[in-house]
């Protein structure tokens, strides 16, 4: 069957690369947030050791103590640190929590402690020690999220989306204080206070933070590529900037006495609803395009299943089905209404071909369900509504969600007409091979005699044609038991004489009998060692000689003069495995899907060139499935094939 064909969703790669964008973005802004804060923090604690330099800086510089000019450096430096050395980052983190408790102690005795004015050298007059209690609030809580924040713990992971929001709050107060000329929001005195620079600082950390949590926490939904997310960053400039921008500028206009407070009151109230009426107008536009891109995706999609010719279901993973198309429901002889929800393993899958009952733990499809791996099958049948069955081939494919299994997708074609085609085929090749096996054989046995001599003198160059006629005729001769071997196996089922039989004998045997052949073309065999000791199998031992042989006569026609051929057996669980490998020229890639398919050649000249029919391969397939095992190869073009075949490990009794 072939592979259906991936059609890309345009809307939906056009929001994977805005993802994408905005991520890069934010990883940009997130470094450079970083970074500044570190330099605006250097550059202050710089001054507080250099007395020339603090005396060039503006006069409000020493507002920025240097114990928060520190515990601003700390943060920079572990979230720098966070993702790679996480050691670091915790002993950074309890570092600062020292700080600010140092800090809040000095608040609570009235004086400053040493650790308060810690690298605190410059001898500008009254200039005291102690950060702003806002300061050493919002340090204290930057602690935890900076310790924590890549925890493995749902809960932690909760606290800390907690805190960082709680530090949010703390800017957005400290910068309401300043806009509104409200100082208790933003210190204790004028020379203990938040300083615009250590707001700053604050606010590029707390940004960083944010950044961190919209890959891991809550605030992801903040960047995700759905319609609530859109909303989401639509509203932020509004919710955090335009009331804050309002508000501040009536009351400085109220305070420069511009218009009176009653005018000034409506005047935000006017503006303010206009905003947010603006807002709503924006917020609904952007709800309904990308309503109207769903609706047309989703109708693309729609478009797709009901198109196509295969039949397409949706399996959850119970194994009840959650969209059908309509060939489906055409092939089946249900409704769709009667399989949506229901298991489809009961309603068309519950019967093997032969009749028996097939357990869902066998099922391809259940077995998808439960491992993740794609399974494909092209031997099993589906039952109709009608009680009736039909042989279908079908490939299982798991649904994968953010690393989560989620269910899969079955599309499966009806193959009756393909069947029956095959089979009149190969009846077409079984008459004509038994009816040329009578003839050929008469015309072979004249030609020999011919070539021998016994009928009359010939010319050189008769006896030469004659020579050339028998070979073609042997090879004929093999074509046709090649094609009456495999039309016996497929066609009738010929039964296997199945017994117990000593693997290793069993391989012993056929270098022996095939070492003349070897020899002929100076190859050489040899087996690799293993300690496996005897194994024993469950199989038709001329069969399963056949299949080796093919094997082995394979390696030896495409393997230089001179070259090995190895044989080696491996268990694995349950089954054995036996492998032919050779140093030849490999299997061409265009040519590996075919291996197995009758007549199949690499080349056309092959047949000519290296003798053998093309169906040796295909038998081998035939014989080793019908004991319940698998045949494959590996094969890199240039450097040689190896074919395998595996079958179970009989069933020893005590």
């Amino acid at each position: 069957m072939d592979e259906p064909t991936i059609i890309a969703d345009q809307p939906a790669t056009s929001a994977l690369r805005a993802s994408s964008r905005r991520e890069a973005y934010l990883c940009v802004a997130r470094h450079v947030a970083v970074v500044t804060t570190a330099l605006l923090a250097s550059v202050i604690l710089v001054a507080w050791q250099v007395t020339e330099i603090g005396n060039r800086l503006p006069a409000t510089w020493s507002l920025m103590k240097a114990n928060t000019a520190l515990g601003l450096l700390l943060s920079a430096a572990v979230l720098a640190l966070s993702h790679r050395h996480r050691l670091y980052a915790k002993f950074g983190s309890a570092f600062i929590v020292l700080l600010a408790l140092a800090a809040l102690l000095g608040h609570l005795n009235g004086k400053a402690l040493w650790i308060n004015t810690i690298l605190m050298t410059h001898t500008a007059a009254a200039v005291p020690g102690s950060m702003s209690v806002q300061t050493a609030l919002f340090f204290l809580f930057m602690g935890f999220p900076l310790a924590f924040q890549k925890h493995p713990s749902r809960w932690l992971n909760y606290a800390v989306d907690i805190c960082v929001g709680g530090l949010l709050v703390m800017v957005l107060v400290i910068l309401a204080g300043y806009l509104f000329n409200a100082s208790h929001l933003f210190g204790q005195s004028p020379t203990i206070r938040t300083s615009p620079q250590t707001l700053v600082g604050m606010a590029l950390l707390v940004f960083a933070l944010f950044v961190d949590r919209t890959r891991t926490g809550i605030y992801a939904v903040l960047v995700a590529p759905g319609i609530g997310s859109r909303f989401a960053r639509s509203a932020l400039p509004f919710v955090l900037i335009v009331p804050f921008l309002i508000i501040a500028a009536g009351t400085y206009l109220t305070e420069d006495g511009w218009q009176s407070e009653a005018y000034s009151t409506a005047t935000m109230a006017v503006v303010l609803a206009a905003v947010l009426m603006a807002f709503v107008m924006l917020a609904a536009w952007q709800i309904n395009r990308t309503a109207d891109i769903l609706a047309d995706t989703e109708g693309q999609l729609r478009l797709l299943l009901d198109s196509a010719g295969e039949g397409i279901y949706g399996l959850d993973l119970d194994g009840c089905a959650t969209f059908v198309n309509p060939a489906t429901s055409s092939m089946l002889g249900f409704a769709a209404s009667e399989l949506l929800g229901r298991s489809m393993h009961e309603l068309t899958h519950h019967h093997r071909p032969d009749g028996s009952l097939y357990p869902v733990a066998d099922c391809p499809m259940s077995m998808a369900l439960r491992d993740g791996r794609v399974r494909r099958v092209d031997s099993e049948v589906l039952w109709r509504k009608d009680g009736t069955s039909f042989p279908v081939e079908y490939v299982t494919t798991p649904i994968w969600k953010e690393g989560t299994l989620v269910g899969a997708v079955v599309i499966f074609n009806d193959v009756t007409e393909r069947l029956k085609t095959e089979r009149l085929k190969d009846e077409f090749i079984a008459v004509v091979s038994h009816e040329l096996r009578t003839p050929l054989t008469s015309i072979k046995g004249a030609l020999g005699l011919i070539a021998s001599g016994k009928l009359g003198t010939l010319t050189e160059n008769g006896v030469e044609m004659a020579r050339i006629a028998c070979e073609n005729t042997q090879r004929l001769e093999l074509l046709v038991n090649d094609l009456l071997d495999i039309n016996k196996i497929q066609l009738t089922g010929a039964s296997l004489k199945m017994a117990p039989v000593a693997l290793h004998d069993l391989i012993d045997k056929v270098l022996r009998t095939n070492q003349p052949y070897a020899d002929k073309s100076n190859i050489e065999f040899a087996r690799v060692p293993d300690t496996l000791g005897e194994i024993r199998i469950f199989g038709d031992e001329n069969r399963l000689i056949q299949v080796l042989t093919n094997l082995l006569s394979n390696a030896i026609k495409y393997s230089s003069a001179g070259g090995q051929v190895r044989v080696s057996v491996r268990e694995e669980e349950q089954a054995v495995r036996v492998s032919v490998s050779d140093d030849g020229p490999g299997v061409p890639l265009e040519y590996q899907p075919h291996v197995f398919e009758k007549f199949s050649q690499a080349d056309a000249s092959d047949t000519r060139q290296q003798g053998g029919t093309g169906l040796g391969l295909a038998i081998s397939k035939e014989i080793v499935e019908r004991h319940g095992g698998r045949i494959g190869f590996e094969s890199t073009p240039g450097q040689g094939a190896t074919f395998h075949f595996d079958l179970p490990l009989a069933v020893t009794t005590p």
